[in-house]
């Protein structure tokens, strides 16, 4: 056998491996994973989904992403920052991918490259991050990543100049944490940052009355060249000042599931998200049997990854033409070389039967991330959420029993409702 035949089937075979290896793999050891998940048994799913890392494969990415989540919501924080710190790490590594390796996908399907995340699950990584260091009470560790994520907020941003990128929830958090820290000012810039995105968000206007003041700039509320601009945000309103005997309860709530990506083929294949079905929509908080306030979204992540994936899939059909192209001639060339014609249509059925849209994604992700924040006199108080479906209907009461409020400071509590 001449050596390009040799070279060309041994090449055939490698492709062929890894991709079956990819395409496969992951989502069928991980079934009992999700399972598990799903009955929110977060720790042993947590269990389950360490057993895919470090496995050979494309999928180590999602590997820790889904065991950080699930030991997130398991209220074990130290194992959630454990393995999100080892996906940011390995996330940041697969951002600077070899051309080389770009190049390899042409020829057969991005399943053969590593799952490197998308923009906004990456984002997400060190919000999931700054969430565990809150819950543990750790705000040193909640400020670097703040200031990752204000990093990645501002990298991404720039390269595609969309606002949807711009995670309110990501920033708002970091408003929270920075105010927390002492450091109105950037606490103030960040909320003013969430009003522009997200007008509708009914808890913001307070905030930003309450942090003015602190920031130095009452003013804003107050002088009339300013005026309009709150006006027009808020209405008219006076910055409320905080009772110093009172704490807060901050409740992050996430409900449903995330989209997940499905295969459409036209000329070429691409992935596209289909919308998965969700029962809960909001909580209302009950603190003593009385109703307080209810959980509003401020990060719809269903949404956002439906806008990412078709602005990323505009891009795709462009080099997917070219490839398309490429592999054509390289079939004919394949059949040229070898003076074999059936080696050449060989190669073009295999180039063909490797047109696969790409559908790997984080789908232990909520559907979106909600938030309350009460102000509650200082003291022990007993917190209950009741969950409600989009049209009202009672679906779940969690019970969080007595919980302690402290003197100008800051108690979170934090659930999944995952159907």
């Amino acid at each position: 056998m001449k050596r390009s035949k040799l070279k060309f089937y041994q090449n055939l075979i490698i492709i062929s491996l890894v991709f079956l290896s990819g395409c496969a793999g992951y989502m069928r050891n991980t079934k009992a994973a999700r399972t598990l998940f799903n009955r929110r048994e977060f720790k042993d799913a947590a269990i389950e989904y360490t057993k895919q890392i470090g496995k050979i494969g494309n999928e180590e990415l999602l590997a820790l992403l889904d065991t950080a989540i699930s030991y997130h919501y398991a209220g074990d924080y130290k194992n959630s920052i454990k393995y999100f710190l080892k996906a940011d790490k390995l996330s940041e590594k697969l951002d600077m991918i070899s051309v080389s390796r770009q190049i390899a996908s042409l020829a057969a399907t991005d399943y053969v490259l590593k799952y490197k995340g998308e923009d906004f699950e990456k984002i997400l990584i060190n919000t999931y991050l700054a969430m565990d260091y809150l819950m543990l009470g750790d705000l040193e560790g909640a400020m670097v990543e703040v200031r990752r994520i204000n990093q990645k907020l501002k990298r991404y941003s720039k390269l595609c100049k969309c606002d949807y990128k711009l995670n309110p929830f990501s920033i708002y958090l970091s408003g929270l944490i920075f105010e927390m820290n002492g450091q109105s000012e950037d606490a103030y810039i960040d909320y003013e940052k969430v009003a522009r995105i997200m007008q509708q968000f009914p808890l913001i206007k307070n905030d930003l009355r309450r942090i003015a003041g602190r920031a130095g700039r009452k003013q804003e509320n107050n002088d009339p060249a300013n005026d309009l601009k709150w006006r027009n945000l808020f209405g008219r309103a006076k910055p409320q000042a905080a009772d110093k005997s009172y704490g807060e309860l901050i409740v992050f709530f996430e409900s449903g599931r995330s989209p997940q990506k499905h295969q459409e083929t036209r000329v070429i294949a691409i992935p596209v998200y289909h919308r998965r079905k969700s029962l809960t929509a909001f909580a209302e908080v009950y603190v003593d049997g009385r109703y307080y306030d209810r959980t509003y979204v401020l990060n719809d992540i269903e949404k956002t990854a439906i806008r990412e994936l078709k602005e990323k899939n505009m891009r795709m059909l462009a080099k997917q033409s070219v490839v398309t192209a490429g592999k054509i001639a390289l079939a004919h060339q394949i059949g040229k070389e070898t003076k074999n014609p059936i080696a050449g249509h060989l190669a073009l059925m295999f180039f063909h039967a490797t047109n696969k849209a790409d559908t790997r994604s984080w789908l232990s992700l909520p559907k979106n991330i909600q938030l309350s924040r009460i102000s509650l006199p200082a003291g022990n108080h007993n917190v209950t959420l009741k969950l409600y479906s989009r049209y009202n209907n009672l679906v779940n009461t969690i019970k969080f029993g007595n919980i302690e409020i402290r003197q100008k400071g800051k108690h979170f509590i934090s659930y999944r409702a995952v159907q």
